[in-house]
Order: C-alpha cells, then sequence, then structure tokens
C-alpha cells in the first residue's frame, strides 16, 4: 500500500488518510503473514496510540518526521509496557518500565510502534534458528532464513508488514539480513545512535540501525533515532547527525577501493555475479573501482568472533538467578543455582558463545588470545584509517552466501559464522556501512563502506546507486 515513510508521512499530512488507517492496514498485514513468524509481540495499543495522534493533528499539532508511521522494533530494545524478550526465555515475561531512548524518539517523532520482531536469542546467531520461540521464514522464499540476528525486522519490511524496521547489528545482523531479503540495511557509525536501553550483546560493537526499502528511510529514520544522548556515554556530540538529501550528489571522479583478495574468500555463484555487476554499474558512474590489498581483513572474523564472545561473557553474567532472569527452584549452593538457571534459560548458541568468551577471558594463559585480538583489532582500524586518506569508500559484497535453507547449518556454528566475513570489519572499526539489493528478490548485494562520521555522504552514494538501480 505503501512504498515508503515519507509517502505515509505526505498522505497523512495532505489529510488522505489518518494514522489509525494506515496502523489498521499494516496489523492486517501481520495478520495475513503470521505463518512468517516476524513478530514475537504485536502492540495491542498501537490502534489506540494511531487515534491519539489523529486527535492531536487535528487540533493543529505539526506532523512529526515519522507522523503516523508504523515501525517495527527489535525484541532487544526495551519499550514501556511492551513485552521485550531478546526472543530468550531468560526474558520472557520481562515488560520494560521505561522506552529506550531510541524509541522515545520514533515516538516524540509520531512513529506507531507495530510490536517486537523475533530475532536471535540476546542477538547471537544468523539466521533467527537460535531463538526460544520460533523460527522466522523469508517472505522471499519461505524455506529459506530471511538472516539474523535482526530476522524478524528483515522479514517484516521484506513481507509489507511494516515499511520500515529498528534492528540492531553487532557484527552484520542488519546488513546480512537486509542482504538475504533484498533490502536496504544501515549501520550508522558507532555513537550516532544511542545504545541507552538496548539490552548488550557487546558494547564496543552494537549499534541500532534500520532496514528499509529505501535509502530515504534510512536517512529520514537515523536522522530521527540518532544524535547525542546523555544516558549514553558513547553517543556522538552532535544533537542530529544531520543527514541530508542531495539529487545532485555524483559518483564521478569516486575513489573506490575494493578487496584484492576477494576470490581467496568462498564466494558463491549468484553473489560473486552481482558484486560484478556492482563494479561495473560504479565505473559506469563515472567513479574509479580499483583493487586494494588489506591484509588484515582475512582474520577480521577469527577477531571478531574472540572480542564478541568475551564480551557476551560480561555481559551475559547479569543473568544469574537473583538480580535478572528467573531462577530454579531447586539448588544447594549459589554456584548450582547459577549452573542450574544459566543452564535452563540460554540456548546453546548463548552457552556457547560465554564459554568461548569466559576461556578467552582466563587468567590461567593471561588473556593470550584476547589480547592478540586486541592488537589485531587495531591493526585493521590503522589499515582503514590509511585508505580512507586516499580512497572515498570500500567496496565489498555483504555476505559471502544466499539465504539458505532452514534447518541446513544449524549444527555447524563454525559455517553459520561465515556469512560475516565482510561485515564485520565495520563493527571491529566504528566505521558506517549500507546494504544494497542488486535487484528485486533473491540475490547478492553490495556492501558500501565509509570511513566513521561520513554517513552522510555514505547515504547519498547509496542513493546514487538506488536511483541507477529504477
Amino acid at each position: 500500500m505503501y512504498k515508503s515513510a515519507a509517502s505515509i508521512v505526505e498522505a497523512i499530512k495532505n489529510k488522505e488518510t489518518t494514522a489509525e488507517q494506515v496502523t489498521a492496514y499494516y496489523l492486517q498485514k501481520i495478520e495475513e503473514n503470521k505463518d512468517l513468524g516476524s513478530f514475537l509481540t504485536v502492540n495491542e495499543k498501537a490502534l489506540e496510540e494511531a487515534r491519539e495522534l489523529d486527535a492531536r493533528l487535528l487540533q493543529g499539532e505539526p506532523c512529526g518526521a515519522l507522523c503516523g508511521v508504523p515501525v517495527a522494533v527489535k525484541d532487544n530494545v526495551l519499550t514501556e509496557g511492551l513485552r521485550t524478550t531478546c526472543a530468550s526465555n531468560a526474558l520472557k515475561d520481562f515488560i520494560p518500565p521505561y522506552d529506550a531512548t531510541l524509541i522515545t524518539r520514533i515516538k516524540e517523532a509520531g512513529g506507531i510502534i507495530l510490536g517486537k520482531t523475533n530475532m536471535d536469542e540476546f542477538a547471537m546467531g544468523s539466521s533467527s534458528e537460535t531463538s526460544a520461540f520460533q523460527i522466522t521464514k523469508n517472505p522471499l522464499d519461505p524455506n529459506l532464513v530471511p538472516g539474523g540476528s535482526s530476522s524478524g525486522s528483515a522479514s517484516a519490511v521484506a513481507s509489507g508488514e511494516a515499511v520500515v524496521a529498528i534492528g540492531t547489528d553487532t557484527g552484520g545482523s542488519i546488513r546480512q539480513p537486509a542482504s538475504y531479503c533484498s533490502l536496504y540495511g544501515y549501520y550508522p557509525s558507532y555513537g550516532t545512535v544511542s545504545r541507552s536501553g538496548v539490552i548488550s550483546m557487546a558494547n564496543t560493537l552494537d549499534q541500532a540501525g534500520v532496514l528499509a526499502n529505501c535509502v530515504a528511510d534510512l536517512r529520514r529514520m537515523v536522522n530521527v533515532i540518532g544524535g547525542c544522548d546523555e544516558k549514553d556515554p558513547t553517543s556522538m556530540r552532535e544533537a542530529s547527525p544531520g543527514l541530508e538529501e542531495n539529487p545532485s550528489y555524483s559518483l564521478q571522479g569516486k575513489r573506490i577501493g575494493y578487496p584484492a583478495n576477494l576470490d581467496a574468500f568462498p564466494l558463491e555463484t549468484e553473489v560473486k555475479e552481482s558484486f560484478d555487476k556492482g563494479i561495473r554499474l560504479l565505473e559506469e558512474l563515472g567513479a574509479e573501482v580499483v583493487p586494494v590489498e588489506f591484509p588484515t581483513l582475512a582474520y577480521a572474523l577469527s577477531v571478531y568472533n574472540i572480542i564478541v564472545a568475551t564480551e557476551v561473557s560480561s555481559n551475559m553474567s547479569r543473568f544469574d538467578g537473583i538480580v535478572y532472569g528467573p531462577r530454579v527452584d531447586e539448588y544447594q549452593s549459589n554456584d548450582e543455582l547459577y549452573k542450574k538457571t544459566r543452564s535452563a534459560v540460554f540456548g546453546e548458541e548463548v552457552q556457547r558463545r560465554i564459554a568461548m568468551g569466559t576461556l578467552y577471558l582466563g587468567s590461567d594463559d593471561e588473556q593470550r588470545l584476547y589480547k592478540k585480538a586486541m592488537k589485531v583489532r587495531r591493526k585493521l582500524a590503522d589499515e582503514y584509517r590509511a585508505f580512507f586518506a586516499d580512497y572515498d569508500f570500500v567496496l565489498t559484497p555483504t555476505t559471502n552466501d544466499m539465504p539458505f535453507p532452514i534447518g541446513a547449518r544449524k549444527d555447524d556454528p563454525m559455517v553459520m559464522y561465515d556469512s560475516e566475513l565482510f561485515t564485520v570489519s565495520v563493527n571491529l572499526c566504528g566505521l558506517c556501512a549500507v546494504s544494497i539489493p542488486m535487484q528485486k528478490g533473491l540475490g547478492g548485494s553490495l556492501q558500501l563502506i565509509a570511513e566513521r562520521f561520513n554517513d552522510n555522504e555514505l547515504l547519498q552514494a547509496a542513493e546514487q546507486i538506488e536511483r541507477s538501480l529504477a
């Protein structure tokens, strides 16, 4: 019915429809598509909130940037009075007493929260299959996974259950499902969006971002949810990201590098074909696209797996059956309480990452692997810094693979991790990146990466590519 958030805002502003009518339409779509498993919880107050917005508009209240836009939200973002589970039995009945900062900003801009979307448990996974409650299907082919961990958010937008969705991205959890579901997925520069009220997986890597059908909606959403927040000391100092549309932006003369050793990575045929198509398109648009050496990139995934596991181990320690989460009834000591509770409420993938992280942080070998990983992380950041002194963007495939059948990789977690080969370095270095679908329907996507806080130009470049593909 609606192609973009902008079209909804304009229709409501021009009195062609109402927020209630728009919200009712998307709630009906959620009901019709419930077999996809996009949502864990639907906001029962959504229609009431839409009516209240309509009433305020009738009284002359200005139409905000998200006036009447229904938004799907990943279930690790706190929503006051609306269940937030992280798709885990550890939080299956948790009702937050307050909103995350980004939710507050969506509401202040006139957005309507449709509900909470399914995800991999505590954002640990790449397919939705680690969710404690249900598996989400890919709307492009229900036999395939939609990616993860922002699985439900991707499925909701791709199926038309929402026009935009909030996801979180620790190593590619927005961009990978965006690629699998033929959407635009945006990971803003680290610090652009407040993490206050977003349940942490790995603090130095996590950030909320957006999945949408067009670049303009990515820009609109992040202009609303981004900016300085006193509750998050890692947030940017500017009051707003200040992302601007620039129809005259041109890639003419821009220098774009891609990994010279790309053939060393296991790329599926469709991915390689889409990437080659992307290079040809960029050259037609006047960009200089050249292979560049990134010696440390080959180690990025290994470094990421070590760092993310250590931060997971630390963050998940709060779910001990005493302070947070449920507890078992029978235990003889605190140690037994911890073991029994955590074994009961955490799924296999969460337990695996906690165990790995605890091992890496162990004092027996003086945290040898963790310290090495941190050194390589710094070296990777230095490589990117040197690259951006001479080039405007990095170009890679978003993923090395296509969406795979549900259940095909569930018993091989290491293969599951491989889909993040090209995305994790962005998080490790705090850069910004956007996944751009090269065609409608199943197919490979481009990932365009820019220097930290060069988000404005990144989205302008992505938008020119989008216009060229239309």
